[in-house]
């Protein structure tokens, strides 16, 4: 009898089973979770802490393409000689966010959430070739998704530059340990390439050679390798970014907050990012330094090292490999201490985004040690109530960022005494018209913290708002006297002062301000008026030609500079100043008037007849230009006319 042959038929769930235990099916289904918990963020505003600096405030730069290659010339906020941070890979991003998405507040989310999405991919991707079975990885990275120690660097749209400099990072270290494996030039060249761009992403990824040398102590062979000109071309990198960031930061920017001092300060924060992962609970748009969290993070990361200790063969290195990385990338970010975070918040948690990814190695390298399917298995709905418990803190805590309110009000409410967060809640009720609260917050921030400059001086500006000078000038002189650099109350403090008829101390405010900041147009313009009034003309002149200097379309400079031009007897020089301004404004009364002038001086008069009229035309009770016309009529002989529209001019109420 013959063989009957069985044909073996794939169930078509056995067909989806074998794909979702695929690792594309893995990567894909690991950004589902951050969709789902994190894609509301595309309908948030601004946080009122640099991102509305970052993102309206430099629109004018960030919406032209061609302005990319400019990014390596700018600091982080697109100051040509800036004293903050240089990023300018980050900063391409958000050229790149304005190109695609105009002034849109959505498309800056979006790259933040699409940037995160990618790098739990290639931590994912990372983990496996580090080793790690693909189940332990796909796991301990589902978790990781939507764990809330994440929140703040995915909703807060500054974090971009820790998001991108974790993808770019791992594509580096990915593409380093595949060099290792496959020995080919290509992984070499994409390693330095990732290298290099992560670099000018943001500064902490200079210690990438460090990861480097722990993925190769790793996976490394029994014949050695040769990384010279790796080795070379990191170094390369690294002198090459701080000579660009040389030319752009202002040397006399570095702040005593910066360096060993500001290291010491901010220690606190390796372990208390290391308790937060564990222990997900107080987390804060701007926290500070708590004790509980800084004994549980001591005593997690020494019971972490005492079981390397106690671990061997790769278990150790994996786990080595892990805390180091943890340890190694939180420091940079504590090189810099804000010098307004004295006044309330003690560190960000976006920063600790690329560190806690080390310190998620070694705990999934502790998974991947035990058996790990069993504990799946027998604690498949423990796990699965953890999940949503993680994800529903970070649910929560996302809400922060959905407006400066929420997000302030937030900061406060877990840390009352931010008087840092107050003051910025002060400048945000006044720019939505709410004096009330407003002066509410910033008299808060003071009794808070009476050495804070910053609240004392919006405190001045709501009474120069009231036209109150006199309080007003009493605030920006505390707000001078804390901070004998604060340009800006030098400038207000004077605008009060002139308001007050004190024109001396108005100039001395003046001239202080310029000593701190000379590139403010605006000093120079009311410098050049007060000039004007005590009639120091050639000063005036002086001050007016700085200030059209820094900002050739203000109509008002130019036409005072000609008013004085003419006192001068400058005539022509006067004429091409009205005439600069009348190309600013067309309809601009005082520079007809004050063209009329010189070309009567010239003895134009009917060139300075007709100006004088169009000036009259656009502003029929100015009084100049009326006189000048009686002036021209009489010496045109027209003295019937003169007389009549003198006696008008006289007789009219």
């Amino acid at each position: 009898m013959p063989r009957i042959m069985k044909k073996k038929i794939v169930s078509h769930n056995n067909q989806i089973g074998r794909y979702l235990s695929s690792s594309s099916a893995m990567m894909f289904l690991l950004i589902i979770p951050s969709i789902l918990l994190y894609g509301r963020i595309l309908n948030f505003g601004f946080t009122g802490l640099d991102d509305e600096e970052l993102v309206v405030n430099k629109y004018s730069f960030n919406q032209h393409i061609e302005n990319i290659p400019s990014a390596f010339m700018r600091d982080a906020f697109i100051d040509t000689k800036g004293d903050s941070f240089y990023r300018p890979v980050s900063t391409i991003t958000f050229i790149l966010d304005a190109n695609l998405g105009g002034n849109s507040i959505w498309i800056y989310h979006l790259d933040n959430l699409i940037l995160h999405a990618a790098a739990l991919i290639l931590l994912f991707l990372f983990l496996q070739k580090l080793g790690i079975p693909r189940l332990v990885a796909f796991y301990s990275v589902l978790l990781l998704s939507i764990h809330p120690v994440f929140t703040h660097a995915v909703c807060w749209i500054p974090a971009r530059m820790d998001l991108l400099m974790t993808v770019l990072g791992l594509l580096s270290c990915i593409m380093f340990l595949s060099y290792i494996e496959k020995k080919n030039k290509n992984y070499a060249y994409a390693n330095v390439l990732f290298f290099a761009l992560a670099v000018f992403a943001k500064e902490t990824a200079v210690i990438l050679p460090a990861a480097y040398a722990g993925i190769y102590y790793l996976k490394r062979k029994g014949e050695k390798q040769n990384f010279l000109l790796l080795f070379i071309s990191w170094v390369f990198i690294f002198f090459f970014y701080l000579y660009m960031r040389s030319q752009v930061i202002r040397h006399e920017a570095v702040s005593v907050m910066q360096g060993l001092s500001a290291i010491l300060q901010n220690l606190p924060v390796i372990p208390i990012m290391a308790a937060k992962l564990i222990f997900p609970f107080r987390f804060s748009p701007m926290p500070q330094f708590e004790m509980v969290f800084t004994m549980a993070g001591i005593i997690l990361l020494l019971s972490a090292a005492y079981n390397i200790f106690k671990s061997s063969g790769n278990s150790r290195k994996m786990k080595l490999f892990g805390l180091l990385w943890y340890i190694l990338f939180s420091i940079p970010p504590l090189v810099f201490k804000h010098p307004s975070s004295q006044f309330g918040y003690s560190y960000l948690e976006h920063r600790a985004y690329f560190p806690i990814f080390g310190l998620s190695i070694f705990l999934i390298q502790l998974l991947a040690d035990s058996n790990y399917k069993m504990i799946v298995a027998k604690w498949k709905y423990p796990l699965i109530g953890l999940g949503v418990f993680l994800a529903g803190i970070a649910f929560v805590n996302s809400g922060n960022y959905n407006s400066p309110l929420s997000f302030l009000s937030k900061a406060i409410e877990l840390n009352p005494s931010c008087a840092f967060a107050m003051n910025t809640r002060g400048t945000y009720f006044d720019k939505i018209g709410d004096k009330v609260s407003a002066e509410k917050d910033f008299h808060d921030a003071i009794v808070i913290a009476p050495g804070y400059a910053d609240p004392w001086y919006n405190k001045g500006l709501l009474f120069m708002e009231s036209a109150n000078f006199d309080s007003a000038s009493f605030y920006f002189s505390r707000a001078i006297q804390l901070d004998p650099n604060y340009s800006d109350a030098y400038l207000n403090r004077a605008v009060a002062k002139m308001n007050l008829h004190n024109n001396d101390g108005a100039i001395q405010d003046f001239k202080s301000s310029i000593a701190i900041d000379g590139n403010d147009e605006t000093v120079y313009y009311n410098l050049g008026n007060l000039y004007a009034d005590k009639g120091m003309f050639d000063s005036a002149v002086t001050y007016y030609s700085k200030s059209i200097a820094l900002n050739a379309n203000n109509p008002e400079a130019l036409n005072n500079r000609a008013n004085v031009k003419c006192v001068l007897k400058d005539y022509h020089s006067a004429i091409a100043d009205c005439d600069s301004a009348l190309a600013l404004r067309s309809n601009y009364p005082e520079a007809y008037y004050n063209k009329a002038n010189a070309f009567f001086a010239l003895g134009n008069l009917n060139t300075a007849l007709t100006l004088a009229n169009q000036a009259i035309a656009i502003a029929p009770n100015y009084a100049d230009p009326y006189l000048l016309k009686v002036k021209i009529l009489n010496s045109l002989g027209r003295n019937a006319e003169a007389d009549e529209i003198a006696k008008q001019f006289t007789t009219s109420p």
